[in-house]
């Protein structure tokens, strides 16, 4: 008969599941229904990168503590300001890996306050093994000037040649404070391990600061919450296990009451 071994396992010094450490608590040799192969494709974070925030400048840079792992994923979550124009492509990110990135989603908006807003989600799958830590740098297409704001993470788990599945988006028109405005729904496909990745950029509480609280269980990787150099937006992730719908729902506080947009993009990725 068939046992589950406890998921009590060791990790080793690099964060990977030591699989000489996978023990039955019952301590009879039944076979197992979690292999090593299974335990090896779960989708989590391996790193994350600090948070990048600039105003006035054409770019914006971020880093890994450490060197990344050969076969893993990053994702880059990245939003900008400009009074003109401003939108994140891939042509846009890079690092000093030569690294090639995706573009999965990008969200824009104008009537943000005086100027235009984006937001975006990127990945790169399968990476390459580096001696050194991976510095990444975002540079919005637009005018100089920008508000722009980035953070990286790393995950081991997500498949090397397409991982990406589905993407949404959202835009949410003004209002009094405190407002909800979401990523937009989006879907997973496969009832295993599916990374959810979220971004939000909202032009609401100028010249005010804006504070955010996630509200649907998401992790937060990073918030900017001064309007007056800085863009405004938050960064989440959520890793589940069934197939099904979401959305991450934020709630802001700000004033004074404006009419500005605020837009949410949202990807899974297996």
């Amino acid at each position: 008969m068939k046992r589950r071994w406890a998921l009590a396992v060791a990790l080793t010094a690099c964060g990977r599941v030591d699989f000489a450490n996978l023990r039955d608590p019952g301590g009879d040799a039944g076979a197992s229904d979690i292999s090593p192969a299974d335990a090896a494709s779960a989708i989590r974070v391996v790193q994350t990168s600090g948070f990048a925030s600039v105003g006035n400048a054409t770019q914006a840079t971020t880093a890994f503590a450490n060197p990344p792992t050969a076969g893993d994923a990053i994702v880059v979550y990245a939003w900008s300001w400009d009074l003109t124009s401003t939108s994140i492509d891939a042509a846009g990110v890079s690092d000093t890996a030569s690294t090639a990135y995706t573009l999965a989603i990008e969200n824009g908006a104008t009537g943000c306050d005086t100027g235009v807003g984006a937001v975006a989600l990127l990945y790169a799958a399968n990476i390459a093994a580096s001696a050194q830590a991976l510095s990444i740098t975002v540079v919005p297409v637009g005018a100089s000037g920008q508000e722009i704001a980035t953070i990286a993470v790393e995950y081991a788990g997500l498949d090397p040649a397409s991982p990406l599945d589905q993407i949404g988006s959202s835009q949410t028109d003004g209002g009094t404070s405190p407002q909800l405005f979401d990523s937009g729904m989006t879907s997973t496909t496969r009832a295993a391990d599916e990374l959810v990745a979220t971004a939000g950029n909202t032009c609401q509480g100028y010249p005010n600061a804006v504070a955010w609280a996630d509200t649907s269980g998401f992790t937060t990787l990073a918030t900017e919450t001064e309007t007056t150099t800085h863009e405004p937006g938050i960064a989440a992730d959520r890793i589940v296990t069934s197939e099904g719908s979401f959305d991450d729902v934020w709630q802001i506080t700000f004033s004074p009451p404006q009419t500005f947009p605020s837009i949410g993009v949202i990807a899974t990725f297996h």
